[in-house]
């Protein structure tokens, strides 16, 4: 069922939330997203859904399915199956179901501090000014300078949020120091929202998801944000007064509060209280916190001696213990598994699962359950899901683990068990490995191109933007057509730099809120984060943009998820075919669309994304 609050006023279709839900659930089982369930595809994952079935049971559904017996399923056929009462499809109904609603909602604890952000926002619907109409734009005549501008406060003198990308030693932790100067800023959140991961139930939609950012109740002055991953994903905010909050999903006691139910609302981890956090990081089943004297403290399962503590266990470590380094770090990150932390020296540490080689220790162990030297004269680290990398103090990058789809930028698809130097880059400041993709529909290790896999993105001091690896649904902005890629040889082995040759034709996006060709013109970029079919980039600007597949839940935050026939046409949500090859703006839409005030007027000062959900931090425009 979608969640108590105020609907999101949008004129774009919508089918009844469980209807849209169990579209979506195709949508999953379409795996190479043609449109069709193929019969395997069924097989497998009806059998992976209901768990040990026979081979009569299996061959059973199916016939009964596949109306038209040509093979495979399409949507409307699915939708008959499931509602049809028949055996099993009570299972795909529960799939469905909203995990959230029955979840306690806990308050946010204000704690003691006077720099800690005001009480929640009244619980009354959320206020909508009357958001001015954005000028339409001929996607036929679509050119950079005619994308529809938002209007904006103009800056004082004195005033500058902007980060304008200057020397080489720029480094992530400069978005930190910046947010703490200014004082922190409002979260927003939007994407999938069924676990509670969106910290606020005022506006849904579609569902019980939110397709344009919203800001979070009581959380105004925040410095740093988190998001992690798996299907159902959690939040972490740090406040500027030291405070971490977490909500969302809580597998294996993730959020740090222990046992306990996912939340829909912010709470701070009260066994950090009295400490001071400055960042945190979150994977599918644990979480990280850096504090300010350099201590790392861990929480969550602890299968691959992730935590750090010396052994692997199946229990999980509900209370954040820290983690024994050799020195005080300035920067961690945690993934699938394991876990890292670069210390003031410029060593990185690293421990946890190593499958791939991605501890880069060039070790063959299955796991590391203690932290273990992977390279030094490092500045960040950014862990995927299957690989790693870090930017080093002078600029260079380093890439390591699974490098099936081309993601490492070595010229191949091979693997390395050790830091591997990209040559012949100019200076990068700061780096996203693929989060969020704790397996790929196509398997790994693809013989051709255009596979669903890592995409890695890496912005340089200049601020332009290098791609590397699948070009699936347009991941690496490589492309000027619409196209799924699939088995297309327009992979990406070397960095790629957005605004370069493109692979197939060009055409005009279908958004006037996206930009045509050369993709560059977004920049100078300071940020990105790449997810398991999405990424996006921050620019120096203040505005975010984002592309590659927004379906399903309106992960991207764009307005081309609620314009699914173009121009002109009338408005409807692209549940499954949401591919945007080039940089879509994100958290702006036309009245036509959203009638939610979004990220209109704000700028945007750091993201964060999980594997269907986003988060950013802003302020208006001119504080």
């Amino acid at each position: 069922a979608a969640a108590t609050g105020t609907v999101a006023e949008s004129t774009a279709v919508i089918e009844t939330p469980v209807k849209e839900q169990v579209k979506w659930l195709f949508s999953e089982w379409d795996r190479n997203d043609d449109g069709l369930v193929s019969r395997e595809e069924f097989t497998d994952c009806l059998t992976k859904l209901c768990g040990e079935m026979s081979s009569d049971d299996v061959e059973q559904v199916v016939k009964a399915v596949d109306k038209n017996k040509d093979g495979q399923v399409d949507t409307e056929e699915f939708l008959d199956w499931v509602f049809s009462g028949a055996q099993h499809s009570d299972k795909v109904l529960a799939e469905t179901s909203d995990p959230a609603a029955e979840s306690h909602v806990a308050p946010v604890e204000p704690g003691d501090s006077a720099e800690e952000p005001p009480a929640e926002l009244p619980a009354e619907p959320i206020s909508v000014p009357e958001a001015p109409a954005l000028e339409a734009v001929e996607p036929s005549t679509a050119e950079v300078a005619a994308v529809p501008a938002v209007p904006e406060t103009p800056l004082p003198p004195e005033a500058d949020v902007s980060l304008e990308p200057k020397e080489a030693e720029a480094d992530p932790g400069d978005l930190l120091a910046h947010l703490v100067g200014l004082g922190g800023g409002q979260l927003y959140t939007w994407g999938r929202g069924t676990d509670g991961q969106l910290g606020q139930d005022k506006v849904r939609f579609p569902s019980v998801n939110c397709a344009l950012p919203q800001p979070v109740p009581g959380l105004r002055r925040v410095v740093h944000v988190a998001c992690g991953g798996g299907q159902q994903g959690c939040t972490g905010a740090v406040t500027l007064s030291g405070e971490l909050y977490t909500f969302g999903n809580n597998f294996n006691k993730r959020l740090g509060h222990g046992d306990g139910p996912n939340l829909a609302a912010p709470k701070r981890v009260d066994a950090l209280a009295g400490e001071h956090v400055i960042m945190s990081a979150f994977s599918a089943d644990h979480g990280a916190a850096l504090l300010k004297d350099g201590r790392v403290f861990l929480w969550g399962s602890n299968r691959y001696g992730q935590l750090g503590r010396g052994h692997c266990d199946k229990a999980s470590g509900g209370v954040p213990t820290a983690v024994v380094l050799p020195g005080a770090s300035t920067f961690i990150d945690c993934e699938d598994g394991y876990s890292a932390a670069v210390l003031d020296d410029g060593k990185l540490f690293t421990w946890g699962c190593n499958g791939h080689g991605r501890l880069g220790q060039g070790v063959s162990a299955e796991h590391v359950s203690t932290p273990g030297l992977a390279c030094d004269g490092v500045r960040s680290v950014s862990l995927g899901s299957l690989y790693a990398g870090a930017v080093t103090k002078a600029g260079g990058l380093l890439m390591w683990g699974y490098g099936g789809h081309g993601n490492l930028g070595l010229g191949d698809r091979r693997s390395h068990s050790s830091p591997q130097a990209v040559n012949d880059l100019e200076p990068i400041r700061q780096l996203a490995c693929t989060r969020g993709q704790e397996g790929c529909k196509g398997g790994l290790n693809p013989k051709d191109g255009g596979q669903e896999g890592p995409h890695t993105i890496a912005i340089a001091v200049s601020g332009a933007v290098y791609t590397m690896g699948t070009c699936h649904k347009g991941l690496l902005g490589n492309l000027g057509a619409k196209d799924g890629a699939f088995g297309r040889p327009w992979d990406e082995f070397k960095p790629y730099r957005l605004g370069g040759p493109l692979r197939n034709a060009s055409e005009p996006p279908m958004s006037p809120l996206g930009l045509p060709p050369p993709y560059d013109a977004i920049g100078p970029a300071i940020q990105a984060v790449s997810a398991h079919i999405h990424c996006a980039v921050l620019c120096a600007d203040g505005k975010a943009w984002a592309w590659g597949c927004g379906s399903n839940d309106g992960r991207c935050g764009v307005e081309r998820f609620l314009n699914k026939k173009g121009e002109g046409k009338p408005p409807e949500m692209d549940m499954m075919k949401c591919y945007m090859m080039g940089p879509h703006r994100i958290g702006v839409a036309r009245p036509l669309y959203w009638k939610q005030p979004s990220l209109q007027g704000q700028q945007v000062l750091m993201l964060s994304t999980g594997r269907n959900h986003m988060a950013a931090i802003a302020l208006p425009a001119g504080e």
